[in-house]
């Protein structure tokens, strides 16, 4: 009787050994998954504003041309401006 209590003491200690053991791997496998879901969506971030740079960047060297084209649309403007009072003033 008195080994039976000892068995079953053994076998209720391993089991929760066992339990605990299961459980913390458990546990460390949800905090890797964790892990990479943030790292997936870090990564996802990353492209999207890289994206957002790439289109800042387009619309910057379209304004950039934009204004060289206004700037010189405005010296041809002057010009014409300069021969119509040239032209007024004869």
């Amino acid at each position: 009787m008195k080994d039976s209590m000892k068995y079953n003491f053994l076998d209720e200690m391993l089991e929760r050994t066992f339990d605990n053991s299961i459980f913390t791997k458990y546990l460390s496998f949800t905090n890797l998954m964790t892990a990479n879901l943030r790292k997936k969506q870090c990564e996802k971030r990353v492209m999207n504003l890289e994206q957002e740079d790439l289109d800042i960047m387009n619309y910057i060297k379209f304004l950039v041309d934009r204004n060289d084209s206004l700037t010189v649309e405005i010296g041809h403007l002057k010009c014409q401006v300069e021969v119509m009072q040239k032209n007024n003033n004869k």
